[in-house]
């Protein structure tokens, strides 16, 4: 068995989510609940009884690479042969990782930070190293990360709205490290799968657009509600893409076909990705107003559908924590060292669950704390 499996295992996501009961309200993944628009639907399949329903080619169709390519507009990689269509966003980290890490190398990622990135380092024998994210902003300092490259540095990764505080990088900072990219001579992986769901008046800035030395993956999972169909993509220099494709072909040889006629309308209409904005920006609102009532401290997320919320008391294991407030409120809710060590006194509370549960469950969090205080 290969070695870096031992340092393998399940998420502390996953961990927490399997012990829900059927009563449990959930507020673990980042699953949303709302429906694919249903006229995304109709005409999805509609174009899938007309189109032939067999293999795709393993890149994906050409004409929703050529739509996703002129969707994001990169410079420099701004046709089909730029784009890789994958079984979800997390093939597309997969397959870059895979291409540009050697055993040995480094990966730059922010602590905390969504856990595959260390697991994937892990994967390819590489070796992530954890940049932290520091009050107020929780944002990445283009100035740590320059401290924590070194000659092995093959990438760094940043997302916006992040996982899992919803943040969002500056761009100056943004601008600051597509310069060190190119003096340093690593590759930015953009991870933007919640780049819709932003709550401001306009989108976060993405270095792809600064940069030739970058990468962007993103999928339909959240802002279409498409998590069940597996459509991310990937975007990248031409090079890079025809590297990956043999990866992709022999891990998954093409993604659903379905899926791609779907993401096809999709893009079509770009008003199809961003029809869910609206709820979320409305969601938070709810839950902001929940958790001031219960006076539970929060990190003021820009985008996705997480609240970060710094509870654990100091000494507590933060996985521990979480496991007796389900026991004793049936609620789930993620550890932040889920993501990192700089998670340890944070729980994440997803409010993309049904209308209420958030609230119920933040009445249940403050009951949990104050019978916890009284305890102790």
């Amino acid at each position: 068995m290969r070695a870096a499996l031992s340092e393998l295992k399940p998420s502390l996501i996953r961990q927490i989510h399997a012990l829900k009961q059927p009563s449990s309200i959930d507020c673990s993944l980042g699953e949303p609940t709302l429906p694919i628009e249903p006229e995304l639907w109709v005409r999805g399949l509609a174009r899938y009884e007309r189109e032939a329903k067999g293999y795709a080619p393993n890149l994906g169709l050409r004409e929703l690479r050529d739509r996703i390519a002129k969707h994001h507009a990169l410079p420099g990689r701004a046709t089909g042969d730029n784009v890789i269509v994958t079984v979800g966003s997390e093939e597309a980290l997969f397959l870059a990782f895979f291409t540009l890490l050697d055993m040995g190398d480094e990966v730059v990622i922010a602590d905390p930070a969504y856990p595959a990135y260390a697991g994937l380092a892990t994967m390819c024998g590489a070796r992530a190293v954890r940049v932290p994210l520091r009050a107020p902003s929780y944002a990445l300092c283009t100035d740590d990360v320059a401290a924590a490259v070194t000659d092995r540095t093959r990438l760094v990764v940043v997302s916006a709205p992040s996982n899992p505080f919803g943040r969002c990088d500056d761009q100056a900072e943004l601008r600051a490290l597509a310069t060190l990219a190119g003096a340093r001579g690593f590759y930015v992986l953009s991870d933007e799968i919640y780049k819709e769901l932003y709550f401001g008046a306009a989108p976060p800035p993405s270095i792809t657009q600064m940069s030739a030395r970058t990468l962007l993956v993103s999928g339909l999972s959240k802002s279409c509600a498409m998590t069940g169909h597996r459509l991310g993509y990937l975007v990248a220099p031409a090079e890079l893409v025809a590297a990956m494709w043999p990866v992709h072909q022999l891990t998954v040889t093409t993604t659903s076909t379905l899926a791609q006629q779907l993401a096809i309308e999709a893009f079509a209409e770009p008003r199809f990705l961003s029809a869910h904005r609206e709820h979320y920006r409305r969601a938070w609102a709810q839950a902001r107003a929940a958790l001031d009532m219960y006076t539970i401290p929060y990190i003021e997320p820009e985008g996705a559908f997480y609240a970060m919320c710094p509870i654990v008391p100091e000494g507590v294991d933060a996985f521990d924590f979480c496991k007796r407030f389900l026991a004793a409120e049936d609620v789930v809710v993620v550890p932040g060292t889920a993501f990192g060590p700089g998670g340890a006194r944070f729980v994440r509370l997803s409010f993309a669950g049904a209308e209420g549960d958030f609230v119920e469950a933040t009445k249940r969090l403050a009951a949990f704390l104050t019978t916890s205080r009284s305890a102790s």
